[in-house]
């Protein structure tokens, strides 16, 4: 898709040589290819474009030739058409089960479980087409099997299934479930109509996995149709129930008329072309004869091809409605309609609608009526697509408001956690404020504690300095003294004192030598 949309823009394409993009990609005339997973040609090829003069000039591709939906649709149908020849087409003899046989074996769904024989020709055939439905599948069944009216088959074709469904379907011992699985997957609209020529009963329902048949749904519109050959198609009111995650606005496939009714096919299909859909589909039972005169479900129209086929079985008799609600229509996150309502609704619902006024124009002729119809029916469609501008434009003024609430309530949270946090950060301050006037008060303390020590040592010091002072002053006094003793000591008289022994040597004086005890000349 890239590829194509940049060749229809002119402009030329680098890409791996892998797969379908050399079938696309001619090299050197609209493009460059270079070897998969090879940085160093890829490199190769972007410095060709910087490097060699008038290149990217030269790869100027012609604007490829853009074909829709609608178009290649046609094609595959003449190619179809070629294959199994006009007369097994879908819509040419009226039988689904003819197109499916055409398909040839190996498209045909596999036989999970059968009915006996004695229940071969019910009069209804309930169809539940299935894809990964066991949140809902079970409740689905169980409600249909309920019913009090019993004539009918459940047919369920799964369309591959990766969860439990198969297993969950398995459990139920019934004979009148029938359940097979597609060998590859059909889509919905396609599994439908695998289901729908798999219907052995005179009429058709198509239900949904993940909805409930209320009381009495079967009998009383089996009961309407048999009474009244004229009915078409016979459908009610739905509740809905909206689970939790699921988006805030819930389709408007219901009719909102307030009593039952039985109207023209006609003057319904008017109603369903101008005033858009109003036939929530799991409701719906219908004549299997007219359904596949009808061509079956058109698969190119994705989820709207119901509303088509509900407009062509108007122009077939007329339409019946109950009131009451007999069927509850589940809406939830995961409903596959989400995508339809939100995403391509206008354009397929758009599709559908021309589909259905040809198909007026075909049945009923050229008249003016259908002249009307088809441009009444561009003018809703122009409204529609107006409308769905609007929308959209509601949608992200909805979604920019949710984001600027979710903003105001992240900053509004982030606020808080900020204004807890300063407050946190006072409480420290305030702590650390009362730390530091402590340390403050210690530091103080400390400091005069060393200046009392400081001028205690300093007293010592000066004491010290007194004592040395002393000691000095004594020590002086001590030796003079001393000497004083010697000299006296040596002196006669002194010796005479030792002598008479009336003087007591100086302590700590030497011993005088015996020279010195000699008395003198």
């Amino acid at each position: 898709v890239v590829i194509r949309e940049a060749l229809q823009a002119g402009l030329p394409v680098v890409g791996a040589r892998r797969g379908a993009l050399p079938e696309i990609i001619d090299d050197g005339r609209n493009g460059l290819l270079f070897e998969p997973e090879n940085a160093e040609d890829l490199r190769r090829c972007l410095r060709r474009l910087l490097d060699e003069p008038g290149l990217l000039a030269r790869l100027k591709p012609d604007r490829f030739a853009w074909r829709d939906a609608d178009a290649y649709a046609q094609d595959v149908e003449r190619m179809y058409a070629q294959v199994v020849g006009p007369d097994r087409r879908v819509g040419k003899t009226g039988s689904i089960s003819d197109a499916s046989a055409a398909s040839g074996p190996a498209a045909q769904p596999r036989l999970v479980r059968d009915t006996p024989p004695d229940l071969a020709r019910p009069r209804l055939s309930v169809c539940l087409p299935t894809y990964n439905g066991e949140a809902y599948v079970a409740e689905a069944v169980r409600s249909v099997l309920e019913q009090s009216y019993t004539d009918f088959e459940l047919v369920v074709v799964d369309d591959g299934s990766s969860d439990r469904t198969l297993d969950i379907l398995q459990t139920f011992d019934d004979p009148r479930l029938r359940v097979y699985q597609n060998p590859q997957r059909c889509g919905i609209p396609g599994n439908w109509n695998v289901a729908v020529g798999l219907a052995r009963g005179e009429y058709i329902c198509v239900f949904h996995q993940d909805d409930v048949m209320l009381a009495g749904n079967l009998v009383r519109k089996l009961a309407l149709l048999d009474a009244d050959p004229s009915l078409s198609l016979v459908h009610s009111r739905a509740e809905a129930v909206v689970e939790a995650g699921a988006p805030e606005r819930v389709a408007e496939w219901r009719e909102k008329a307030k009593t039952d009714f039985v109207e023209d096919g006609e003057a319904y299909f008017r109603k369903l072309l101008l005033h858009g859909v109003c036939i929530c589909a799991p409701t719906v039972i219908v004549r299997r004869e007219q359904l596949t005169a009808a061509g079956g479900f058109n698969e190119t129209l994705g989820y709207a091809c119901d509303y088509e086929m509900w407009m062509k079985l108007c122009l077939e008799g007329r339409v019946g409605f109950f009131h009451d609600s007999l069927v509850r229509y589940r809406w939830h996150a995961d409903n596959a309609s989400h995508n339809y309502q939100y995403e391509r609704g206008v354009e397929e619902l758009g599709r559908a609608m021309r589909a259905a006024v040809a198909y007026y124009t075909r049945r009923l002729g050229e008249t003016p009526q259908a002249q009307l119809l088809t441009e009444a029916a561009e003018a809703v469609l122009e409204q529609r697509e107006w409308a769905a501008e609007l929308d959209r434009g509601r949608s992200w003024l909805e979604d920019q408001a949710q984001r600027w609430q979710e903003l105001a309530e992240e900053r509004e949270r982030t606020v808080q956690e900020q204004q807890a946090w300063i407050g946190e950060l006072e409480k420290d301050k305030a702590w650390l404020e009362a730390q530091r006037a402590t340390w403050q008060a210690q530091a103080e303390e400390r400091e005069r504690t060393v200046q009392e020590q400081r001028a205690w040592i300093g007293e010592l010091e000066q004491g010290k300095a007194w004592l040395e002072a002393q000691r000095a002053a004594w020590q002086a006094q001590a030796e003079h003294w001393q000497a004083q003793t010697r000299q006296w000591q040596t002196s006669r008289w002194g010796r005479l004192g030792l002598v008479l022994k009336t003087v007591e040597p100086a302590q700590g004086l030497p011993a005088a030598s015996a020279k010195e005890r000699e008395p003198d000349d």
